[in-house]
């Protein structure tokens, strides 16, 4: 598991174990609860001397909000 921080408007607003490093353009939500938030990566950042890199990203409320915002997830626009 990779530990990984998810940043959104340049603050960390949390840590996650991941089984590999997202790519751009990958959802990761922190728990399976649908009423929760989801993140849309749009960055990965890699800082020197940091084992522990940074997942730029916009944040959605919860799952039905992220469907309706994010073509492609969960919808066939």
């Amino acid at each position: 598991m990779t530990t990984c921080h998810i940043v959104v408007e340049g603050r960390t607003v949390n840590t996650v174990s991941l089984p590999e490093i997202p790519s751009p353009g990958s959802i990761v939500a922190v728990n399976p609860d649908p009423k929760t938030n989801r993140y849309l990566i749009t960055l990965i950042e890699y800082v020197s001397g940091y084992a522990e890199p940074n997942l730029h990203a916009k944040e959605f409320v919860n799952q039905d909000h992220a469907v309706n915002h994010i073509d492609g997830y969960r919808n066939v626009r």
